[in-house]
């Protein structure tokens, strides 16, 4: 009787392509996009430490000679211009290599488990562990090295300005310390790993991307929460002679403390000697200032983070019309047949939309709820600030109440029109892409929908969707700032609170549908697409802030001769806007960004015209 002999297992070595080669090869774009962003981040650093900061030296220097001069002349470009690109690459050290992370273990694990690629890597002799082993560690390698370098440049150049520039960031700015330290390279590793845990829970690249950034995003605030109190702070107590608690570095409480030991916060009135504050201070029992803080310490020189990148995904064959069921798993089969069938063009968008759709829905529930719970209840507290500072004879806590309702007021803005790109980039670049790289619009093409009609119901739906939760968001945000005018700053013309409260906010949630679906028709892969989209949205609404002042002509003034609400040019302390300009400067931002979503509809229609031709 013969005995059969089963065959060796195949190795890594043999018949199976070499996993490393593999994997690079996989990796090739995150790669390539990887480098450049390094290099121009580097450079950008570069510039930062040397020419930039010499010429904003050169101009506080200038600034400081004319104390006392009557005639003054320095480089005001130079300090802002240092200023600008302090916080756009401090905030890139911090930001990018967490969404690269998040995106590239995301992205690459679950799609290549949506896509079956994964599974046949297993067939060919690389175990699942090995896989995911040579997934973490190559991109964690590579991108920990990109890091590094970026956060040894960042710091190189924060310390080129420490001393020579007025308005340099302090070490105890939470920017500054951490893009100076070793959280960047952490936070990274963890949106990495998030992304990859994500992904194999998932097995959906776009799933596995929103998970990871969650994910990493509450860790990040969990670290800003708990770091200061992981190590024990200094309290020091001054007299009240001084101009206000002492101690410089990461503040965690200050205050003055009463005769019988009671910490009360800050008032911010400033030295006993004078008048005012000393009544204040009389009437609070007052004996001293305290302040608890962590002082000086030397930020740990940062390892990098670690960024993951994205793989071509393996197209699914189709045959006869139906997805083959040994390319793809049978919950995509069944959640593209609708696409396959076309029962109603609308009723197929619209099913293909339903997750942007009720995120939408919910965005704009949730930003109307906090507008109405601000203007309801955070007036009310706003006004019983100022009632206290009256019984202190007028000596008010500058801003207090500022931060209890415009403060939040701005935040909300910006939160909204942030998010509404977001959303709009998403539908726009994402889902037209997914359906180009899947297959799936093809199909419809040749069940009677015409690219063009396609594309242009895929646009119309979540247009007046997005047309609809703006309008209602802009109304309520409008409402709020009109209703407590007596508790709003001047500055109308500055940053997303200007969008949110009229017309401009429909127009940037428009043009950025227009730029994802220009995006993904172009680059056909759903996750660049988003990306790309979603950074072309930010840049042009970076670009249109910097020029709204310039959109309306100016009136000279300044200082205590300004009208009432006129809103000071940035850069220009003799030229203003009255209130009665917001509305031309709103319309005609407006324009711009309708205009720029018209040119951007009509190329992705040229687009898809020409390759489907």
């Amino acid at each position: 009787m013969t005995t059969a002999t089963a065959p060796a297992p195949t190795t890594a070595t043999g018949a199976s392509p070499h996993l490393l080669r593999w994997l690079l090869r996989l990796h090739r774009p995150a790669l390539y996009v990887w480098t450049a962003t390094v290099l121009v981040l580097a450079a950008a650093l570069l510039w930062l430490g040397g020419p930039l900061t010499d010429a904003a030296v050169t101009g506080w220097r200038q600034y400081d000679a004319c104390r006392g001069a009557t005639t003054c002349a320095y480089d005001q470009d130079a300090i802002l211009r240092y200023k600008d690109v302090y916080t756009y690459t401090t905030w890139a050290v911090l930001a990018l290599p967490l969404l690269v992370a998040g995106w590239a273990g995301a992205s690459l694990i679950g799609g290549e488990l949506e896509s079956g690629t994964a599974h046949l890597a297993w067939t060919q002799g690389v175990s699942p562990t090995r896989w995911l082993a040579a997934k973490l560690a190559v991109p964690g390698a590579l991108t920990a090295v990109g890091t590094a370098l970026l956060v040894v440049l960042h710091r190189r150049a924060w310390l080129a300005g420490e001393h020579g520039i007025d308005t340099a960031k302090p070490w105890s700015s939470l920017e500054t310390f951490y893009a100076n330290g070793p959280l960047p390279v952490a936070l990274a590793l963890a949106g990495l790993t998030a992304g990859a845990l994500v992904g194999l829970a998932k097995r959906r690249a776009l799933a596995a991307l929103v998970g990871g950034l969650s994910a990493t995003l509450a860790l990040w605030g969990t670290v800003q929460l708990a770091v200061p109190r992981l190590y024990p702070a200094v309290t020091t107590y001054t007299g009240l002679r001084h101009d206000g608690p002492a101690g410089s570095g990461i503040t965690l409480d200050s205050g003055v403390v009463t005769a019988d030991g009671t910490r009360v916060p800050d008032v911010f009135c400033g030295s006993a000697e004078y008048p005012r504050c000393r009544a204040v201070y009389d009437k609070l029992d007052a004996v001293g200032f305290y302040s608890t803080y962590h002082p000086p310490l030397l930020p740990l020189l940062a390892a990098p983070v670690d960024r993951h990148r994205h793989r071509p995904r393996r197209r699914r064959a189709v045959r006869g019309g139906r997805v083959h069921p040994d390319r793809a798993p049978h919950r995509e089969e069944g959640e593209h047949r609708m696409s396959t069938l076309t029962p109603g063009l609308t009723r197929t968008v619209l099913r293909l939309h339903r997750p942007a759709l009720a995120a939408l829905t919910g965005f704009t529930l949730l930003a109307v709820g906090l507008l109405v719970v601000l203007v309801e209840f955070g007036a009310d507290r706003a006004r019983a600030d100022l009632r206290d500072c009256a019984s202190l004879d007028s000596v008010c806590p500058a801003g207090h109440y500022l931060v209890d309702y415009s403060y939040l007021l701005d935040r909300i803005g910006g939160l909204t029109a942030l998010g509404v790109w977001a959303v709009a980039a998403w539908a726009g670049g994402a889902l037209i892409a997914r359906e180009l790289e899947s297959g799936t619009a093809q199909l419809a093409w040749t069940q009677g929908t015409t690219p063009g009609r396609w594309l242009a119901a895929t646009l119309t739906l979540p247009a007046l969707a997005l047309t609809t939760g703006a309008a209602v968001v802009a109304a309520v945000f409008r409402w709020a700032w009109n209703a407590h005018q007596d508790l709003m700053y001047d500055e109308w013309g500055a940053g997303a609170a200007f969008v949110a409260r009229g017309p401009a906010l429909i127009g940037y949630a428009l043009c950025a549908l227009a730029l994802g679906a220009l995006t993904g028709l172009l680059v056909r892969r759903q996750l660049p697409a988003l990306g790309v989209s979603l950074a072309l949205a930010i840049v042009i609404g970076q670009l249109l802030e910097k020029l709204r002042p310039h959109l309306w002509p100016t009136l000279p003034g300044t200082g205590q001769g300004l009208p009432p609400h006129a809103w000071e040019v940035p850069g220009r302390h003799t030229a203003y806007h009255p209130a009665s300009h917001f509305w031309p400067i709103q319309l005609l931002e407006t324009g711009i960004v309708l205009a720029a979503a018209a040119l951007a509809t009509a190329a992705a229609f040229t687009v898809l015209r020409r390759r489907t031709a």
